[in-house]
Formats: C-alpha cells, sequence, structure tokens
C-alpha cells in the first residue's frame, strides 16, 4: 500500500543521466518516479538523473535526483518501456522542489486547471 499519494503529471518532461535523453517523466511521487522510455533499462539501474524542468515558472532548475530502477514493464500497446524508480537521495529541500514540479504541472485531487500555458509536445 503506498504511502504517499501518488500526483500524476500531464506534461512529459525530458530526463537524462548526464549524457543522453534516457525517457520522459509521467509520474512523480516524493519517493519515486515513473519513467517512460523507447528502451528498456537494465533492471540493477542506479545512478543520477535530471529531470529537465528548469524552464518551469517558480522552479527555474532541473531536479537532479539519484535513482534505483526497481521494476520495468512494457506496454504491448505502445512498445515503451515503464520503469518504477526509488527515489534515493531525498531530502526536505528535494520535496520542496518535487513539490513545486508537481504543482506547476501535476494534477492529483480532481480536476486542475494547467497553469502558465503549457502543452502536450510530441512524446518521442
Amino acid at each position: 500500500m503506498r504511502k504517499k499519494s501518488r500526483r500524476t503529471l500531464i506534461y512529459y518532461l525530458s530526463i537524462d543521466n548526464g549524457k543522453q535523453e534516457i525517457g520522459k517523466l509521467a509520474d512523480i511521487s516524493l519517493n519515486g518516479i515513473l519513467m517512460l522510455s523507447e528502451k528498456r533499462l537494465n533492471r540493477e539501474y542506479k545512478g543520477r538523473i535530471r529531470i529537465q524542468s528548469s524552464r518551469l515558472p517558480r522552479l527555474e532548475k532541473n531536479l537532479i535526483l539519484t535513482v534505483e530502477n526497481r521494476w520495468s514493464k512494457r506496454d504491448k500497446s505502445t512498445g515503451l518501456y515503464y520503469h518504477g524508480m526509488e527515489i534515493l537521495n531525498s531530502n526536505r529541500d528535494l520535496e520542496k522542489d518535487i513539490s513545486l514540479l508537481i504543482d506547476n504541472i501535476g494534477f492529483s485531487d480532481g480536476m486542475k486547471k494547467v497553469r502558465h500555458g503549457l502543452f502536450f509536445p510530441d512524446f518521442f
């Protein structure tokens, strides 16, 4: 059972490993992320990732997370892979930044108006 509620994003942000894009952010909570990608990640993947969030109002910086891939699953209908990742470097400042990210582009408790004119980009 989930201890904290998950907040669903409505705008896919790019995720990279410092060298190349590895996927798109599909969901986030204070404890973990759901990433979509065209390629399957190694199940033991553990490392630093950067969520490209610097252009968002009020956040204006990229989020740097240390994550560990907990599971991967291929969606047969889209061919994309879902990766459930635990955030390992959580702290008060990071939780504040994640909350700002969610407030900027997410919804969870019923319908919420999209602020700042964000749009749905082409996925890949």
